[in-house]
C-alpha cells in the first residue's frame, strides 16, 4: 500500500511539475509574442537582385518628372482634358483655381513661430495633450481629440506650403505658365534655402517625426514637377537637393511601429525618388515589404491602429501612406502593389477589407471604436478615402468605385494629392 501511494505521489508530482513547466513556457511565449517585432537595421535584405537593378536603372535614367507622374501619364491626362472628359475637366478647373489662389499665398517659415535654434527648428505642441488647461478635466491627453489651444502653427504652415507647391507644380506642368513655377520656387526658397527663414532639415522632436513626414511630401512632389523649369536657378536647385538629402537621411535614423512608420517610409521613398538616390529607395522599398506581415493580419486589418479611438480613420491614414509608397515604387520599376507576405497578405487585401467601411453610406458597420464619422468636407480636414482613386486606377474593383462615387469627384487626398482625381482617376 505504501509503495502504491509513493508511486501515485511520484506520478502526481511529475504531472504537477509538467503542468508548471507548460504554464511557464506558455506565459513566456505569449509574453514574447506580444512584444512588437524588432525592425531590421538593414531592410534591403527584403529586396532581390532584380529589385536593385530596377532601382539603379530608373535612377540613372534621371527622367523628370517621375515621382507620382511621368511624361507619358501627363500627356494622357492632357488628351482627356482636350476632349473635355470627366472627372478630369472639373478636377483641372479646381486645380487652376487653387493655383491662382496660391499665387497670393505665403511665404511660409518656421521662424514665424519662434522656437529653438533662433526659430529654425520645427516645433509644435502635442496635438492630443494639454486638455487639462483647457477644461480642467482629466485625462490630459485624449487620443483622437485635437486640443484647440495647442501650438500648431509650424504644422499648419508646412501643410499649406506643400499644398501650394504641389498645386503650383501641377499648374506649371499643364500650362507651362512661368508665374506658377516662379511662385513655387519662391516658397521653396523661403522654407528650405534662405539663411534667415529656412527650417533645420531634421526631425527635432518626437512630434515632428509624424508631422514632418505627413505634411511635407507635397513639397517634393511639386519640386519634381518643376525640376526642368529653366527659371529655377541651378545653385538654388542644388541647395534644395542638399536640404532634401539631409532631412531624408535623418529620417533613416529613427523608426516606429504604427502609422508613423508608414509615413516615414513614404517620406524616404519620395525624397529618394526626387533625389534619384538608390540607397534611400532601396531602404524604403525593403522596409515596405518588411512591414506588411508585421502590420497586416490575414483579413487585411492594420493591427497597430485598431486600439485607437478613431481606428477607421487611423487605419485609412496608414493605408494612405502604404499605397502612395507603392505608387512611387511603380515609377521606380518596383512592384509593391502586387507584393504579398508569406501568408498571402498585401495591399490589395487591406484595400478590400477597408472598402466595406469607407463609403459615405458603408456596406458594413466598422466593428471597432470610431468616435466620429469619416470626414471628407472640408477638404482641409478630410480622412483618407480619396486613396481609392489610386486604388481603382490600379485595380478596377467595383467596391473601390463605390467608395469614390459615394463621396463624389473630384476627390482630395489632403496629405500629398490635393488633386488626385485629376492625376489618378480612372473612369
Amino acid at each position: 500500500m505504501d509503495r502504491q501511494f509513493s508511486v501515485s505521489r511520484r506520478i502526481l508530482g511529475f504531472f504537477v511539475a509538467g503542468f508548471v513547466l507548460f504554464t511557464l513556457a506558455s506565459v513566456t511565449y505569449l509574453g514574447l509574442s506580444s512584444k512588437s517585432p524588432v525592425l531590421s537595421i538593414d531592410p534591403t535584405v527584403y529586396l532581390n537582385e532584380n529589385d536593385f537593378l530596377a532601382i539603379e536603372a530608373t535612377a540613372q535614367q534621371n527622367a523628370r518628372p517621375n515621382t507620382y507622374l511621368n511624361a507619358d501619364e501627363i500627356e494622357a491626362i492632357k488628351t482627356k482634358l482636350s476632349a473635355g472628359e470627366e472627372p478630369w475637366a472639373t478636377a483641372y478647373q479646381r486645380m487652376i483655381t487653387a493655383a491662382d489662389q496660391a499665387l497670393l499665398a505665403g511665404p511660409y517659415s518656421v521662424t514665424d513661430n519662434g522656437g529653438p535654434n533662433d526659430g529654425h527648428d520645427y516645433k509644435t505642441s502635442l496635438a492630443y495633450c494639454g486638455w487639462s488647461t483647457v477644461d480642467g478635466k482629466e485625462p490630459d491627453c485624449r487620443d483622437g481629440q485635437i486640443n484647440p489651444a495647442a501650438d500648431r502653427q509650424d504644422y499648419d504652415q508646412a501643410i499649406a506650403l506643400a499644398r501650394h507647391v504641389s498645386t503650383l507644380g501641377l499648374a506649371y506642368t499643364f500650362t507651362q505658365d512661368s508665374q506658377y513655377a516662379d511662385k513655387a520656387v519662391s516658397l521653396i526658397r523661403a522654407w528650405c534655402i534662405n539663411a534667415d527663414t529656412r527650417m533645420t532639415p531634421a526631425f527635432t522632436t518626437q512630434q515632428s517625426k509624424i508631422e514632418i513626414s505627413v505634411s511635407l511630401p507635397g513639397l517634393f512632389y511639386g519640386a519634381d514637377l518643376l525640376y526642368s523649369y529653366p527659371g529655377w536657378d541651378s545653385a538654388e536647385k542644388a541647395a534644395f537637393s542638399d536640404w532634401t538629402s539631409q532631412i531624408a537621411n535623418d529620417a533613416v535614423r529613427w523608426s516606429r511601429q504604427n502609422n508613423f512608420e508608414n509615413w516615414r517610409v513614404h517620406f524616404i521613398a519620395l525624397t529618394g525618388s526626387y533625389l534619384k538616390d538608390e540607397s534611400l529607395l532601396s531602404y524604403a522599398f525593403g522596409r515596405y515589404r518588411e512591414l506588411i506581415p508585421i502590420q497586416m493580419d490575414r483579413q487585411g486589418r492594420l493591427v497597430e491602429e485598431l486600439d485607437r479611438t478613431k481606428s477607421l480613420s487611423y487605419s485609412l491614414y496608414a493605408l494612405d501612406a502604404i499605397i502612395q509608397t507603392a505608387e512611387l515604387a511603380k515609377h521606380q520599376g518596383i512592384d509593391l502593389y502586387g507584393y504579398e507576405s508569406d501568408r498571402g497578405v498585401g495591399l490589395k487585401q487591406a484595400l478590400d477589407y477597408h472598402a466595406k467601411f469607407s463609403a459615405q453610406d458603408p456596406a458594413e458597420r466598422w466593428p471597432y471604436e470610431q468616435i466620429e464619422p469619416l470626414k471628407v468636407q472640408p477638404i482641409e480636414a478630410s480622412d483618407s478615402t480619396a486613396i481609392y482613386e489610386m486604388a481603382y486606377a490600379h485595380w478596377p474593383e467595383p467596391q473601390y468605385l463605390d467608395v469614390i462615387e459615394s463621396w463624389g469627384r473630384p476627390m482630395t487626398e489632403r496629405r500629398v494629392h490635393w488633386h488626385i482625381s485629376l492625376t489618378h482617376a480612372r473612369r
